[in-house]
């Protein structure tokens, strides 16, 4: 049986029964009845009026759901992945990023269009994973093989900014700051700025450890996180409070 089929044993299917006796029946029980459903009909506007009936209506059967919305990410710079050799992900207000694969850093573009002259600044901390990590920004980043990192080496107290050319590793200043602090947050800052020459600065828990200059420059591109390990273990490294402006 469906839905559109009456039930056995329904009126539907039978002429006669009690619905065509009512026909055979006097005026005055006619008039009587009629007297009845004009009483009754009444009373059931009355209580309508009320509130203590009716309601059939999609405000009366709907019951409100205590749904707790998603939260947002804590930036729109960076989107949620997983590939094969690391994944980014939020949790709350923080920002994770995982390398999965030793000699295989994690490269995260922005979603935004970066200004050529640019401000980039946030918190890292290693949660888990290696101790031999390096957490670096990117900014002029033409494609995979040309833009500037500017990044440290907490466990080692190493900073290094540099640049890719077609593909090769230029150091153009690289050092130790007993700024840069190991098993701690730092606080991270750099600036890239000019063309030709191009300057770049680090700063790292608010005091300037590096700073160096490109004559060649690159032109503006992307810009981006980059962390990795040389150690057999993954490292996840959480950041906090992400910004990006322009200089």
């Amino acid at each position: 049986m469906t839905d559109a089929e009456p039930p056995e044993g329904s009126g539907d299917s039978d002429s006669g029964g009690w619905f065509g006796s009512l026909f055979s029946t006097t005026p005055k029980v006619i008039g009587a009845i009629s007297g009845l459903i004009v009483a009754v009909s009444g009373l059931l506007v009355a209580l309508n009026k009320a509130g203590l009936v009716g309601g059939d209506t999609s405000e009366s059967k709907t019951t409100p759901v205590n749904t707790t919305p998603k939260p947002k990410p804590p930036t729109d710079v960076f989107s949620e992945f997983d590939r094969r050799n690391g994944k980014l992900f939020f949790e709350d207000s923080t920002m994770y990023i995982q390398a999965k694969r030793p000699h295989s850093p994690v490269v995260v573009i922005s979603n935004r269009e970066a200004p050529r002259d640019v401000v980039m600044s946030t918190q890292a901390e290693r949660k888990t994973g290696a101790y031999d990590y390096g957490v670096s920004f990117i900014c002029r980043r033409t494609n995979a093989k040309n833009y500037y990192l500017l990044g440290v080496l907490p466990y080692e107290g190493r900073y290094n900014i540099a640049k890719y050319r077609d593909g090769r590793l230029v150091s153009l200043a690289h050092g130790r700051s007993r700024y840069v602090v190991h098993r701690k947050v730092n606080k991270l800052t750099v600036r890239c700025e000019s063309d030709r020459p191009t300057f770049l600065k680090l700063f790292v828990n608010g005091q300037p450890i590096g700073r160096a200059s490109d004559g060649e420059g690159l032109p503006a591109g992307d810009v981006g996180i980059r962390v990795g390990t040389n150690e057999r273990s993954e490292i996840t490294v959480a950041f906090v409070g992400f910004k990006l402006r322009a200089s």
